[in-house]
């Protein structure tokens, strides 16, 4: 006779609403989720939603607050710019991978619970680690030869990014590592895009747009003119995002 399964996996989701972040101006989506809720009677409070934070920059301690305070239950965010991606996992929220097609849900069927092995001699440990306490295995440099024209997204995954030409205003390039530009750099270069904070910009020209390392970023305005137009390198700081002369 065998043993009832301890847990299984079911294919339903329950009422979850995905909402979408179109601006980073706190006090606008203050007062206008709070005119929604009003309207309501009530109705959205206590909703559970997904956010899809569809801006490049946004203070995601204050949104989350902003949600608070009118009682939005935030599960996660279920789509994110990869600028923020860092920021917002930072905070603890999940991020969900969005769901291909042709791989909707199922019920599951239950798991037998285990049955106790037999007694076998133990085996030898290994001196590799856990996957889960190695870090993220890097690999080679992506690199880029030709100029990032405006309206393109490159993304260097597990690897530093070198670009060899210009990155145009309205690109933008991103790594998990590292990212060598031997050009201008017009448009946006994010960093450390899974979290690692060790990541580095390095750019012959600084004309940026947007500067992000691990969740942290500077915009066109927040950058000195001293900087401006000449070889730099980005880091962090604790939680400063420094931009320095290279000479």
């Amino acid at each position: 006779m065998s043993t009832p399964a301890p847990l299984e996996f079911k294919g339903r989701m329950m009422g979850i609403s995905v909402l979408r972040i179109l601006h980073n101006d706190l006090d606008e989506l203050s007062d206008y989720l709070k005119h929604q809720v009003n309207k309501g009677n009530g109705l959205l409070r206590e909703l559970p939603v997904v956010l899809d934070i569809n801006v490049q920059i946004i203070d995601v301690d204050g949104l989350l607050d902003v949600l608070r305070k009118q009682h939005i239950t935030v599960l996660g965010a279920y789509r994110t710019a990869a600028s923020m991606e860092a920021a917002v996992r930072r905070t603890g929220l999940p991020v969900i991978l969005e769901q291909k097609r042709g791989q909707e849900s199922e019920p599951a069927e239950a798991v037998p619970a285990p049955q106790p092995p037999a007694a076998e001699p133990p085996a030898p440990q290994s001196p590799v680690p856990p996957a889960s306490d190695a870090p993220v295995q890097m690999v080679e440099s992506r690199m880029i030869t030709a100029p990032v024209r405006s309206g393109q997204r490159i993304y260097a995954r597990n690897s530093d990014l070198i670009i060899t030409a210009q990155v145009s205003a309205g690109a933008e390039v991103i790594a998990d590592g590292c990212i060598h530009i031997y050009g201008s750099l017009r448009g946006r270069a994010i960093a450390g895009a899974q979290g690692d904070e060790s990541a580095r910009i390095f750019c012959r020209d600084l004309q940026a747009e947007l500067l992000a390392i691990a969740g942290r970023y500077k915009v066109a305005d927040d950058i000195g003119d001293a900087a401006r137009g000449r070889p730099v390198q980005i880091y962090l700081d604790g939680e400063k995002l420094c931009v320095d002369p290279l000479n």
